[in-house]
């Protein structure tokens, strides 16, 4: 007998299963820094909201000024991927000079929030959030807002929240569902090459051998200028770089489990992304108010996306930014979308 497939086979699987070991024993020796508490002279208030479960989920109150009985709206901001709870930093202020209460949530595995491997947007919306909602005493005028990668959330949220419930929805450079798309692969094209490429394929390639990988690599806490439109570089000035390694390097946290915590959770939503019964929703489900906000020349996610939620979701409204692309759109047309967002 010819034992040299055996071999061969035995030897690829060895290399997943010592990738695999190392990213454990990294995790099990990870130690998590202490909570940043301010940038500059903005203080960071992280809070914390027990689960039936047993897990947390770390917030940030960006409008510490507005209480929740007195706004005219509370804002529950889902952040981009990877990211974390102190990316609603940026639409703080104009919040809060509108009267809006402002929270960014920690979604399991990132920040401090517990991860949990089965998280998809549906049980976000079924389980997570109305949990945190009821904790807080937050029973009305609710507008979800989904950036980027928690776009996918927020639109769940809005799909299946009870209209006494949810005042609206913003997306501000989101992810549609990738499905009404022609799938990942699709929806990814015309973006970065990252995206275009590691998204698909992560999609497919089992975990237990992508995240080992993926641990290897240092964590994401700068964006690269090169190959950005001319308002995205104008918008990552030394503060705004300075800051993203306080934001990214919270989401580097992993909820407890560092850089592998992190990598877990990102792989994850990747592959839910992929997976139309892990949204649990159609777009057609949404009847509440909408704003669409987008760049572009958005090389994340592209604007077609954006054009797919305006066409699906009925009477939402579009802000689309011209030659603006992921990184500045917030900073250019946020105070327009809060604008809608006040009228409604």
């Amino acid at each position: 007998m010819d034992y040299t497939i055996v071999r061969n086979c035995i030897a690829l699987a060895a290399v997943p299963a010592a990738l695999y070991a190392v990213a454990q024993i990294r995790r099990a020796r990870y130690s998590c820094p202490p909570v940043p508490t301010a940038f500059d002279e903005t203080a960071f208030t992280t809070k914390y909201v027990k689960l039936s479960d047993g897990r947390t989920l770390a917030y940030t109150d960006h409008t510490p000024g507005i209480s929740i009985d007195k706004a005219t709206a509370v804002i529950l901001h889902f952040h981009g991927l990877p990211s974390s709870r102190f990316e609603g930093f940026f639409w703080g202020p104009g919040a809060a000079a509108r009267g809006f209460k402002l929270i960014t949530i920690d979604r399991p595995g990132f920040g401090r929030s517990t991860p949990l491997a089965s998280l998809t947007p549906k049980s976000w919306a079924e389980n997570d959030v109305p949990q945190f909602l009821r904790s807080l005493g937050i029973t009305k005028n609710v507008v979800f807002l989904g950036a980027s990668g928690g776009g996918p959330y927020a639109l769940a949220c809005a799909a299946k929240a009870s209209p006494d419930v949810v005042k609206g929805l913003i997306l501000a450079s989101a992810i549609a569902p990738v499905h009404d798309l022609g799938g990942l692969a699709s929806a990814m094209k015309g973006t970065n090459p990252f995206n275009a490429n590691v998204f698909p394929l992560l999609a497919l390639v089992p975990s237990f051998f992508s995240v080992p990988l993926f641990s290897l690599l240092p964590p994401i806490v700068e964006i690269p200028k090169a190959g950005l439109p001319p308002q995205d570089a104008k918008f990552l000035t030394p503060e705004v770089d300075r800051f993203m390694r306080i934001w990214m390097g919270e989401a580097f946290v992993g909820g407890g489990g560092g850089v592998i915590g992190t990598w877990e959770a990102f792989v994850r939503e990747i592959k839910c992304l992929d997976n139309k019964e892990d949204w649990g929703f159609e777009l057609d489900d949404i009847r509440c108010k909408c704003v669409i906000l987008h760049g572009d020349s958005d090389v994340n996610v592209h604007s077609r996306h954006a054009k797919l939620l305006l066409e699906r979701i009925a009477g939402a409204e579009l802000v689309m930014v011209e030659g603006v692309g992921h990184f500045g759109t917030v900073k250019v047309g946020c105070n327009e979308v809060l604008d809608i967002v006040s009228r409604w």
